[in-house]
C-alpha cells in the first residue's frame, strides 16, 4: 500500500512531519495485517522505484550520529548503503527494523544501513525504542524536515539503496522484509557488483 500527496511548494516546515504521521498512520493497520498476513515475504516489485536509477544519491546533509557528526556518503564508496528515512511513532516502520538489523549482520563487510529517525523529540525519543536491539544499524537523526523534503518523502518509512560508486539502485516507499524476498535479491544483486563492474554495468 502506499499513499501520495499532491502539496504545493514551497511546503511549510511545520506541515511536512504531521503529513508524514498521517501518511504512516493511514498506512499502519494495513501494513500491519500483511506481515501477518505474509511473514517474511520480501515487498512487491511494483513497490520499488528505480527511475533515479545511476544517479548520484543526494546528500544526507541535516542528519548526523549520535556524537553530532554528519553523515557523510562519499565516505561509504565501496559499499552498498540503504539509507531507511523512519520514525519512531510509525508502525511500519518498527516492524521492519529488525529485518534491516538481520540484512546487516549478514552483509558485515559489504553493506552499511543508516536508519535516520525522523522524531522531532530527538534523541530522547529514538533511545526508549531503540537500546541494544539494532547492533549492525547505524543511527542518525534528521535535525529536521528539510532532509525528507528534499528526499521526496512524503511517507514513512522510506529508504533508499545506494551502489558501490554511491549512486542510486531504487527506492522503497514502504516498508518490507529487507532480508526476504525482492528486497533482499534487489540489495544482493547491488552487492555483487564491485564498483567499477557496476559503472560498467550501466554504461552497457
Amino acid at each position: 500500500m502506499s499513499i501520495r500527496l499532491t502539496l504545493a511548494r514551497p511546503m511549510s516546515k511545520s506541515i511536512l512531519p504531521a503529513l508524514l504521521a498521517l501518511a504512516c498512520g493511514v498506512c499502519a493497520p494495513a501494513l500491519l495485517g500483511a506481515a501477518h498476513a505474509q511473514p517474511g515475504a520480501g515487498a512487491a516489485p511494483s513497490a520499488v522505484i528505480t527511475r533515479f536509477k545511476g544517479r548520484p544519491a543526494p546528500s544526507l546533509s541535516g542528519a548526523s550520529d549520535r556524537s553530532g557528526a554528519p553523515i557523510d556518503l562519499p565516505a561509504l564508496r565501496g559499499k552498498v548503503v540503504i539509507v531507511n528515512m523512519w520514525a519512531t511513532w510509525c508502525a511500519p516502520c518498527r516492524i521492519e527494523m529488525p529485518s534491516l538489523e538481520r540484512l546487516a549482520a549478514a552483509h558485515p563487510r559489504d553493506l552499511v544501513v543508516i536508519a535516520v529517525s525522523n522524531d522531532q523529540q530527538g534523541w530522547p525519543a529514538v533511545n526508549g525504542f531503540w537500546g541494544p536491539k539494532f547492533a549492525h544499524v547505524r543511527l542518525a537523526l534528521a535535525s529536521g524536515p528539510d532532509l525528507s523534503r528534499r528526499l521526496g518523502v512524503l511517507g514513512l518509512p522510506y529508504s533508499l539503496v545506494i551502489d558501490q560508486n554511491g549512486d542510486e539502485v531504487a527506492r522503497v516507499p514502504r516498508a518490507g522484509e529487507w532480508d526476504a524476498g525482492a528486497l533482499r535479491s534487489l540489495v544482493d544483486a547491488a552487492i555483487a557488483f564491485p564498483p567499477a563492474a557496476t559503472a560498467a554495468h550501466r554504461g552497457a
